[in-house]
């Protein structure tokens, strides 16, 4: 059995075991959104009734945080700060919805735009708005649509505002063609998207321009040429950082790439924390600048998570092993708030999120029992922002992925 075949092995496994873990939480209950049709150019959104959520906090006496954890009536994907509020996107009842909120913890909720396929049936996985970030004063959220079988595709959406959201219908070869989008980073070149296959190491990844919509740029990063997977990726000091596993020369197990302008790539190694007569089963599943200067990632592998540190994302170094403290994985890092947070989670740990003020670092921060540990799959994975004055983080509940989300807040200083 090959490398490849043992890493997908591993993650299936531990997709499976992800979706058995954790709590049974009931999802709070709020008023049901009803499916708008795609209009030809954007209308107002009907708003229903906030949404008030208060709890009393957990302190965090390791970071200095202080977390308060709530139930939210939605499945959230994707949170970022725009302007003077968060704006959150995700489904309610499988219907793509949006959330905003002055101060992360009173939410507005906002219908989306969506014009839902013909095969759509109620037993289906159905939309998920997925990646969101902001682009030359836009959002933009990716996410995609799931039926029967292989049947996926991308969907998009786009807003001004947070509130009115208008879907995004295009013949580009981005939306047409089937596959998970993993990540989407927004860089001075345009919108870098990273996507993923119905096989092992059939990633892909895209960028967008102004001036020529979505191209693919998979075979400019070297060491792809046997395939690869990549996880995550960001924008900082000029360049883009991706993260992931390639299959040969230089990238043969845990990666990174560079790229100054999205086309031109080189690639960069990742250390591995064990004998050398082991053979490296890591991939890079997260990757963040770093707090002051340079960069921090995570290099998964089965049972464990090791943080990497880098000065200049090309030479990398191991920076804390965490096995022994943290069981599972870690699918997220985020620069928030003046310090690294980041979210992982194991069977039988549900999720936590680890704090760094340094990158090189970490402590314990928090611990949620009630929610999933981080699946394997782009739909409901852990999404983390700052507006300056706090900190949300958004976790997703076991079993059903559309049975709603965890929100922690978290007020700075």
């Amino acid at each position: 059995m090959n490398v490849a075949a043992i890493i997908l092995m591993a993650l299936v496994l531990m997709l499976a075991a992800c979706s058995q873990g954790g709590v049974a939480v009931t999802p709070s209950l709020v008023q049901s959104a009803s499916p708008v049709a795609s209009p030809a150019s954007p209308t107002p959104a009907s708003v229903a009734p906030s949404q008030t959520i208060s709890t009393s906090p957990t302190p965090s006496t390791l970071t200095s945080l202080s977390w308060a954890e709530a139930e939210f009536g939605g499945s959230v994907d994707g949170v970022v700060a725009f302007g003077p509020e968060y704006v959150a996107v995700g489904t309610l009842d499988r219907v793509p919805t949006a959330w905003t909120s002055p101060d992360g913890q009173v939410w507005e909720r906002h219908a989306v735009a969506y014009d839902p396929p013909a095969e759509d049936e109620p037993g289906m996985p159905g939309p998920w708005m997925g990646n969101l970030v902001e682009h030359d004063g836009w959002l933009y959220a990716i996410g995609g649509y799931q039926g029967g079988g292989d049947g996926i595709r991308p969907l998009g959406w786009r807003s001004q505002d947070g509130r009115t959201w208008e879907q995004i219908v295009s013949r580009n070869p981005f939306y047409t063609d089937g596959y998970l989008v993993w990540g989407l980073i927004s860089g001075a070149p345009g919108l870098l998207a990273l996507t993923h296959g119905f096989a092992d190491m059939s990633g892909g990844v895209w960028l967008w321009t102004a001036e020529g919509s979505w191209a693919e740029v998979t075979d400019a990063l070297p060491g792809t040429s046997a395939g690869a997977n990549f996880y995550d990726a960001a924008w900082a000091d000029g360049r883009f950082v991706v993260v992931g596993h390639g299959s040969d020369g230089g990238a043969t197990g845990a990666a990174t790439w560079t790229s100054t302008d999205g086309r031109h790539w080189e690639v960069n190694g990742a250390p591995y924390p064990w004998e050398s007569n082991q053979d490296p089963l890591g991939v890079v599943t997260a990757v963040a600048p770093a707090v002051g200067t340079g960069w921090s990632a995570f290099l998964m592998a089965p049972g464990r998570a090791v943080g990497l540190h880098s000065t200049d994302a090309r030479t990398w170094e191991v920076s804390q092993d965490l096995i022994g403290r943290l069981a599972g994985h870690i699918w997220l890092v985020a620069n928030v708030g003046g310090r690294l947070i980041a979210a992982g989670g194991a069977e039988g740990e549900g999720s936590w999120l680890i704090a760094s003020s340094d990158g090189r670092t970490w402590d314990d921060s928090h611990r949620t029992d009630g929610a999933r540990a981080p699946a394997f799959h782009p739909r409901g994975a852990p999404s983390i922002a700052s507006s300056g004055s706090s900190i949300v983080v958004f976790l997703e509940l076991p079993d059903e992925l559309d049975r709603g989300s965890v929100v922690l807040h978290a007020p700075l200083d």
